[in-house]
């Protein structure tokens, strides 16, 4: 049961690790949406592309994403005419946008089998206390020119008290349409390299020289991290990002429960949509959005989306679960663009803020425009570096969407086997792992990215960063960046 539906029904070719030295015009790192759509565009244009990936190609956020391919962010257009203005407001969804029919396009021209389809998306309340923000929000899209309604029903079941529809917008299946992109990419020249972890960023003239943890150097005129945080940093600018994790369930159906996809802006939030592949029916119910590694119970989390799902659907038994882990921008808009300022040639796409499809879309056709040399309406848009106006909502701290219980915290002697806890020896905190076998493994809980102390994940049985979304497997091994090196193992004695 656990797992991606993304993961576990798609289908990922597999590619080599990278063997020898080689000199590209563009190295991309990172192979999820971001990065293979890069890298996509950029073979498109001539390139000569290079695309590296630590594990396989879209593991990460975007193999255990909701799929939602959209510009409908929350509530999100009236905070940014309060913030930037109209002119940027519009832009940003004037980009998505571009970015959503991009992919379309690609699944069109490259004829996969229709796995990107058109959808209306549904953000909705059943709280009367929220129904101003959606009249606020509706006014912002008429201001805008977007194209949605005010709604005080949608095609769910249940009764609601305000909605915002947005038309023109997609539904994927993530694995299946990217893998098909890969292929398509390699066909016209992509090298595309898995199980390849690229480290270090040395400048050479105009030319800079990545190295690799075996030891290889790879050379290139452009280097684009799509990384889910920059792949290379020189100071602590990166730092303001913060990780957030969502809960998701999958459950098989007979036939398909309700049309669009659909978010709800209650306590606790929920997020809906439906999938059709495979020739089989299955809806996606998430929530319970949260600071990842925050130290309280994912397990119980997983539990509230059960209980919901069978609220609403009388369903039980779900087929798959899994959760995702987002970097959020105080703006709520990505950082995508140049790296750092004065650093030419080197770019990121990252921050995106639980909204990647689309976004990543957008960034990766803007840094596609910036390495052949041509302009871009949404660089100064996307700046890493941009000056943020605050809202006083920013100050706000982020909570669980829903009450939940501390990580109970046991001895070693009662722990059972296949199980995790966190001991305290001499004030340090030591992760504990008692394998099937009964053998109990010790580990330092300080995250080899920056140190931040780790939180443990009982519902997937992880350790979690909650400074920038490293995340850990029950022995300490990384399985999800920024963190390059696994956690040390200690004596306990």
């Amino acid at each position: 049961m656990s797992g991606s539906y993304w993961l576990k029904t798609g289908h990922r070719t597999r590619y080599p690790k990278l063997g020898q030295d080689i000199d590209v015009d563009v190295a991309v790192v990172g192979a999820g949406i971001a990065g293979i759509l890069t890298a996509y565009h950029l073979v498109q244009e001539g390139k000569k592309v290079a695309l590296f990936e630590r594990f396989r190609i879209i593991n990460g956020t975007t193999g255990n994403t909701t799929a939602k391919l959209s510009a409908q962010h929350g509530l999100i257009y009236q905070d940014l005419i309060q913030r930037y203005g109209k002119d940027r407001a519009g832009a940003y969804y004037k980009a998505n946008m571009d970015g959503i029919e991009a992919i379309k396009q690609i699944d069109l021209l490259l004829d996969l089998g229709s796995l990107v389809e058109n959808e209306t998306v549904y953000a909705y309340t059943t709280d009367p206390a929220k129904v101003p923000s959606f009249k606020r929000e509706i006014e912002a899209y008429r201001e805008l020119g977007i194209r949605g309604e005010y709604l005080e029903e949608t095609p769910l079941h249940w009764r609601i008290e305000a909605a915002v529809s947005m038309q023109d917008q997609g539904i994927l299946h993530p694995v299946e349409f990217l893998d098909g992109v890969v292929k398509a990419a390699a066909k016209k020249g992509l090298g595309v390299y898995e199980e390849t972890l690229v480290e270090g960023l040395d400048r050479k003239g105009d030319r800079y020289v990545l190295g690799t943890r075996d030891g290889l150097k790879i050379t290139c005129g452009h280097v684009v991290y799509g990384t889910h945080y920059p792949g290379w940093e020189k100071d602590d600018y990166y730092d303001r990002l913060h990780a957030r994790t969502t809960q998701a369930l999958a459950y098989e159906t007979r036939e398909k429960l309700f049309e669009g996809a659909h978010i709800a802006y209650d306590t606790p939030s929920v997020t809906l949509r439906t999938m059709e592949y495979f020739g089989k029916h299955y809806f996606l119910i998430g929530g319970q959005s949260h600071m990842t590694g925050d130290g309280f119970s994912d397990e119980e989390r997983y539990e509230r989306i059960e209980e919901l799902a069978h609220k609403l659907f009388g369903v039980t038994g779900p087929a798959f679960k899994w959760s995702t882990h987002d970097l959020m921008t105080e703006d709520h808009m990505p950082f995508m663009g140049r790296l750092y300022p004065d650093l030419p040639n080197v770019y990121t796409i990252t921050g995106l803020n639980a909204w990647g499809l689309a976004n990543s879309s957008a960034g990766a056709l803007m840094i596609t425009d910036l390495i052949m040399g041509r302009s871009n309406p949404y660089v100064e848009m996307y700046d890493p570096f941009r000056k943020i106006q605050p809202l006083a909502k920013d100050k706000e701290k982020e909570r669980s969407s829903s009450t939940v219980s501390k990580v109970e915290q046991v001895t070693v002697e009662t722990l059972g086997p296949d199980r995790q806890t966190v001991i305290e020896r001499d004030g340090k905190r030591i992760g504990v792992y008692k394998d099937p076998q009964g053998k109990v493994h010790y580990m330092d809980l300080a995250c080899t990215h920056m140190g931040c102390p780790l939180g443990l994940n009982d519902g997937d049985g992880t350790w979690d960063c909650p400074c920038h979304g490293s995340r850990f497997d029950k022995y300490g091994k990384v399985i999800y960046g920024p963190a390059m090196t696994d956690l040390k193992k200690v004596d306990p004695s």
